[in-house]
């Protein structure tokens, strides 16, 4: 039999038992995840849209009935995370990670030391801060996503996921910070401050880099801004033991 003749058995299954008894919270919860399951394994894109939808549909009434099911909030929430990530419009991307954010707040509510409620709530943030075109909301989405991937390690030390997701929100909200100063030197070429600061914003993506090249590169983007900082001030110490700083590691990866 191929599997999708079982899947149509298993749903006239399902529909006949929630006939039987609709108050049923289980039936929708295995029905849910049927759905959820089944619109993973299909490669068309508008069959998956379709397939998960209607698994938040049983997720949403097998929580009218019962409430307090946090597991069946955090797949909902995962749900609606997959949903977004398939959706092409930007706008409708943003609602569907605003409602998983709201999903996994209420696992939170439910069990707030499920260390991996915060790891999925956290990924969502990020994921909704990268879509994001202003700077200040970007900032405060990654700095939110930051909080609760620390949360997620502070209840689980081991957790890798979390560690590797946290560091690169930690570089986007560095990153954020470069364009700033980026900006303030389109309005002011000679504004000394800018470039020192824009130094120190590379070097400290520096710690965050696996990559030799990686580190190289930085190093020498943060020698730059310190250079042209001492260019501009002379007697700019902070910029001279930075750029000092700089050719040491520079020295050290050679």
């Amino acid at each position: 039999m191929q599997i999708d003749d079982m899947f149509k058995q298993i749903i006239k299954k399902f529909e006949k038992a929630i006939e039987i008894n609709p108050n049923n919270d289980k039936i929708y919860n295995n029905w849910g995840y049927i759905l959820w399951d089944y619109a993973d394994k299909k490669e068309d894109i508008v069959e998956k849209e379709k397939l998960y939808k209607e698994a938040c549909e049983m997720f949403e009434k097998s929580t009218e009935i019962n409430p307090n099911n946090d597991l069946i909030y955090c797949v909902w929430g995962v749900t609606l995370v997959q949903l977004a990530d398939i959706n092409k419009h930007i706008q409708q991307k943003e609602e569907l990670y605003e409602k998983a954010c709201e999903k996994f707040k209420k696992v939170n509510e439910i069990n707030p030391n499920n260390d991996l409620i915060y790891r999925y709530w956290g990924v969502n943030l990020g994921k909704l801060a990268d879509i994001k075109t202003n700077i200040l909301e970007k900032e405060k989405l990654y700095k939110a996503a930051s909080e609760k991937l620390k949360k997620a390690i502070e209840i689980n030390p081991d957790d890798d996921d979390s560690k590797y997701n946290l560091k690169n929100c930690l570089r986007q909200l560095v990153i954020q910070e470069i364009k700033k100063f980026e900006k303030a030197i389109e309005i002011n070429s000679n504004d000394e401050t800018a470039y020192f600061e824009l130094g120190l914003k590379l070097l400290s993506l520096v710690d965050l880099e696996r990559s030799k090249k990686e580190k190289e590169r930085l190093y020498k983007e943060a020698f730059e801004k310190f250079e042209k900082a001492i260019e501009i001030n002379p007697n700019d110490e902070y910029s001279k033991q930075n750029l000092a700083i700089c050719l040491i590691h520079l020295r050290g990866l050679k």
